[in-house]
């Protein structure tokens, strides 16, 4: 279950930022589009019944559910407004709730829908934004982006999107046309296998990237989001750097610990 990793700010109490499932209303929805974005990832697009409309922030996530798969959470991709609640989602290779989602949805596959919840989510404000994404933990990232880009007068944005290699960057022409759009986002993908990165592109770890490109981060609001590994390994660089911890939001993904055997007496 995801846990707030860092920032324990009052607004945090709001129902709408719960991370208690069971305080969350369910709704019935169904998928009303479907793009293979890699050959293990997927765009979903779900609406709910009735064309509601979710009440959420930009950065937070959802419980999905079909049939009698346990339900898993993902992070909502599309910011508030939207006609439709955007999940990006990887095969997971254990043939749970991820496998099915990517393999075997179609457009008009009814699900369940449980949320939002999550505290990492979109402040607003009038301080500059670094936004920290690894992998598939660009999904709630570019959800904040666009929030914070659609709020008039919003101070710059950095955007830094950490992979292994460059075809996992999927979203990578989407970030670019944004970037070309206003000068009030840049976009800097980073390469870990430097063995594959090419050389437009940055290589090594984002942590290194922000480490070249500032000597102080105590002026930004700062949100991450990606592998508990990424967020561990890269809160401590920031704080290096002169972040904020209380200006610093990340929701860590914590997988479950396998069921223990029983001892015998």
């Amino acid at each position: 279950m995801p846990a707030p990793a860092t920032n324990t700010a009052s607004d945090m109490t709001d129902q709408l930022h719960s991370t208690d499932k069971s305080a969350a209303p369910a709704y019935a929805a169904r998928i009303i589009g479907v793009e293979d974005v890699m050959a293990d990832t997927r765009v979903l697009r779900v609406e709910l019944e009735g064309r509601q409309r979710l009440k959420f922030t930009a950065g937070q996530y959802a419980h999905l559910r079909i049939g009698d798969l346990p339900s898993r959470p993902y992070s909502i991709a599309s910011a508030p407004g939207e006609d439709y609640i955007e999940f990006h989602i990887r095969r997971g290779g254990a043939g749970g709730l991820s496998d099915t989602l990517v393999d075997d949805t179609k457009p008009g596959m009814p699900l369940i829908l449980e949320g939002p919840f999550g505290s990492s989510f979109w402040r607003g404000g009038d301080r500059p934004m670094l936004a920290l994404a690894g992998g598939l933990g660009i999904a709630p990232i570019k959800a904040i982006i666009e929030a914070h880009l659609a709020a008039a007068g919003s101070p710059p944005c950095h955007l830094y999107w950490g992979v292994r290699s460059e075809d996992q960057l999927y979203l990578d022409r989407y970030f670019r046309a944004l970037a070309q759009k206003t000068a009030r986002i840049s976009y800097i993908p980073v390469i870990s296998d430097t063995a594959a990165a090419t050389p437009s592109l940055r290589s090594g770890f984002v942590t290194q990237a922000l480490a070249e490109d500032f000597a102080h981060l105590g002026e930004f609001d700062i949100y991450m989001a990606g592998p508990p590994p990424m967020v561990a390994a890269t809160l401590p660089a920031l704080l290096d750097l002169g972040a904020d911890q209380t200006r610093i939001f990340s929701d860590s993904w914590q997988p479950a610990p396998p069921p223990q055997p029983e001892q015998k007496a």
